[in-house]
């Protein structure tokens, strides 16, 4: 099976500017750069809810296990370092059991 290509970075810069405008901006950035940096599919990030990704002292966790029914099959994703700001950003006071993207 073919895979897939990997943006460059200029090319990412370049979906982050039209997605920079609209209504939900904030929300398609992070979705967008967890897909670029950590690899996620879109059903994943639809189904990631805060405990996922962020220990209970709202430190981003370094590893998260998706389970089945949020992609095929269970699966551990790592999280690059420079997810963390991205996730404390979508975090704004949600209790943990929220999905990220309601």
């Amino acid at each position: 099976m073919a895979r897939a290509a990997v943006l460059t970075e200029a090319e990412i810069n370049k979906v982050l500017k039209i997605i920079g405008v609209g209504r939900n901006r904030e929300r398609n950035r992070i979705a967008f750069l967890l897909s670029a940096w950590a690899g996620m599919r879109v059903g994943e990030i639809a189904a990631l809810k805060l405990k996922d990704v962020l220990n209970p002292d709202l430190s981003v966790v370094q590893q998260v296990n998706l389970r089945a029914s949020q992609t095929k099959g269970s699966k551990g994703l790592s999280f690059p370092p420079k997810t963390g700001p991205l996730l404390l950003e979508a975090e704004g006071g949600f209790d943990g059991s929220e999905t990220l993207f309601g």
